[in-house]
């Protein structure tokens, strides 16, 4: 889950975040999760915020990157309604105490909150700014903390208006092309974490900055950074599964110079207690043989891991206690998000790739515990190809 598969087209919003001396090659990364927010990506990815308890449907943002749409899909019998709201072409989803916040990224530049009792207008739609590229929005400290990809400071947002309450200054970690590449964030109570990815920019080419990315700690109330955290390259955050008051890691660029999968990184574990990040991977990705895009787990430690590779993707039934995944599936669609409903299921969205245009699309649900897809008989479908997904 780079910024992850947890989801955003960079070759479609030319701003895949590619190794030294590469230029976009692929269409779906936002890797190491989707976003999201799951256990990986959906950054919001890895048992999330966006996972309500008692939750009755899927929420899910769909593309062709040219424009989307939101559809709902019942978790008992998995009935769709489709084409409910136009959205932008490269659109994640949050929930946040029964609000859908859609946030319409690269070329609209927006936050649009929906109330899903009644979808005939916004609750609000407001800009964060022209040319802004928001990633994510987290709820925390009663306000909403947008992280935009192209501005130097978090946007803080009234959640009841949508109006501009302040901001977060993040220049100190500046790169040295003006932003810090902010992407996830994640609220643990009154404290937001928010992951800077931190690239140096030379036109298509994205370099790491040398001294990594970072991880920074944000009191809510006070909107101040209290501590900061080094991490490797291009970090995406997700929820820890197992234990709520740490997080997941995931490191690592996509490509390498040749446009190959780089399988340079994976997953490690963030104790914001004591400030520990481990200092081996969980999962590396050169064993998986592909970039991380998302874990969808149970408290238990098991669930699904999905992995993006030079041909599409794999799932792994992976144990994250004992740090094991058995491969389940490979195919040459991609996947571009993973989350875990409340109910013991993961969600894995999956995508036709560039690399083969017959290769397959849609919603794909496994039980966790015994890694067993219950879609085998035929993917969920929406009218335009899923790309992200949260739980309401």
């Amino acid at each position: 889950m780079r910024g992850p598969s947890f989801e955003t087209a960079w070759l479609a919003t030319a701003l895949l975040a590619v190794a030294a001396g590469c230029t976009p090659a692929s269409d779906d990364d936002d890797s190491a999760g989707a976003d999201d927010d799951s256990a990986g990506a959906d950054d919001d990815t890895a048992g999330d915020d966006d996972v309500a308890a008692g939750a009755t449907h899927a929420v899910v943002t769909t593309t062709d990157y040219s424009v989307g749409s939101l559809a709902l899909v019942e978790l008992d019998g998995w009935a769709v309604q489709d084409e409910i709201v136009t959205t932008s072409g490269d659109p994640s989803v949050t929930v946040d105490d029964g609000t859908i916040l859609v946030v319409n990224a690269f070329g609209a530049d927006n936050l649009t909150a929906y109330d899903p009792e009644d979808f005939s207008a916004p609750l609000f739609q407001v800009s964060t700014g022209a040319g802004s590229n928001p990633r994510r929005v987290a709820s925390c400290g009663g306000a909403y903390f947008v992280t935009r990809y192209e501005e130097a400071s978090l946007l803080v947002l009234d959640p009841g208006t949508g109006q501009t309450v302040g901001t977060v200054d993040l220049s100190s970690w500046d790169d040295g092309d003006g932003t810090p590449e902010a992407f996830s964030a994640l609220a643990l109570g009154d404290t937001l974490y928010v992951s800077l990815q931190r690239f140096e920019r030379a036109g298509y080419v994205w370099t790491p900055a040398a001294d990594g990315g970072r991880i920074l700690e944000i009191d809510c109330g006070t909107r101040t950074v209290l501590r900061e955290f080094t991490t490797g390259p291009s970090p995406t955050l997700a929820r820890h599964p197992m234990d709520p008051g740490k997080l997941l890691v995931f490191e690592g660029v996509y490509y390498d110079e040749t446009f190959a999968v780089a399988q340079d990184g994976g997953a490690r574990v963030f104790d914001p207690g004591t400030g520990a990040l481990d200092a081996g991977y969980t999962w590396p990705e050169a064993e998986v043989g592909g970039n991380l895009a998302g874990f969808g787990g149970l408290a238990s430690g098991k669930g699904i891991l999905a992995v993006g590779t030079d041909g599409g993707s794999r799932i792994y039934c992976a144990d994250l206690a004992a740090g094991t995944a058995t491969l389940l599936d490979e195919s040459t669609s991609f996947v571009n998000d993973v989350a875990a409903d409340d109910r013991g299921d993961v969600w894995v969205v999956q995508r036709v790739s560039w690399l083969d245009p017959d290769s397959d699309a849609g919603l794909r649900v496994f039980e966790a515990e015994t890694c067993t897809e219950r879609t085998a008989g035929g993917w969920i479908a929406t009218s335009l190809e899923p790309y992200a997904v949260a739980f309401l």
